[in-house]
């Protein structure tokens, strides 16, 4: 999807209609920042929420690892751990 730079845990996201992003954090605490401080993702909690928690909805009791997750083949989310 992005090609950025490596942290511990990242998320990214993108949408048919061009919109992507990605997000890095060393702990999960510092990624759920990051989400939180892109201004661009104000006003749209349920992406905002998605990216926060949407790995532990779709794979719950599972441990966080690198999955990759496809709704209605317009969005596209990529949790990954290193």
């Amino acid at each position: 999807m992005i090609n950025t730079v490596w942290s511990k845990y990242r998320v990214e996201f993108g949408f048919s209609d061009g919109r992507k992003g990605a997000y890095l954090g060393d702990t999960i605490e510092e990624l759920h920042n990051a989400i939180d401080s892109d201004k661009r993702l104000e006003n749209d909690m349920w992406l905002i929420n998605s990216l926060k928690y949407g790995y532990f909805w779709e794979f719950q009791d599972k441990p966080y690892e690198t999955k990759e997750y496809t709704i209605d083949n317009c969005m596209g989310f990529l949790w990954t751990v290193r």
